[in-house]
């Protein structure tokens, strides 16, 4: 997804008044950074498991399949953490190499939201 900030520039210091949309493709990732500042800003919203990116162009809308977090490679079952992530592995694939050869671990660790168009 690509943004361009909007101002509002007929005072004498501009004032940000939100986002235009630029593209928005069929998968996104917001990073946590990303999704804090969108909503402190007040131009992203989050309810019933969507995230709203609301634009002067048109809103978009996209559902979230899965947060930050620790998961399995396996199965893609949520952990609490990476010690968790460990012990499920060890008792559930013992031996089994992981299907995600970046992560050979068997488990990974998402920093950001990724989610599907609506």
């Amino acid at each position: 997804m690509r943004l361009k900030r909007v101002f509002d520039r007929s005072g004498a210091v501009p004032k940000f008044v939100g986002v235009n949309v630029l593209t928005a493709g069929p998968r996104q990732n917001f990073s946590e950074r990303v999704f804090n500042r969108g909503i402190a800003e007040g131009w992203l919203a989050v309810s019933k498991g969507r995230i709203t990116v609301t634009a002067k162009n048109g809103d978009v809308v996209y559902r979230v399949v899965r947060g930050p977090g620790y998961y399995c490679c396996h199965d893609g079952a949520p952990m609490s953490d990476g010690k968790a992530a460990q012990k499920y592995i060890a008792e559930k694939f013992n031996g089994v190499r992981s299907p995600d050869p970046s992560n050979p671990s068997g488990y990974e660790r998402l920093n950001w939201f990724e989610c599907v168009k609506e």
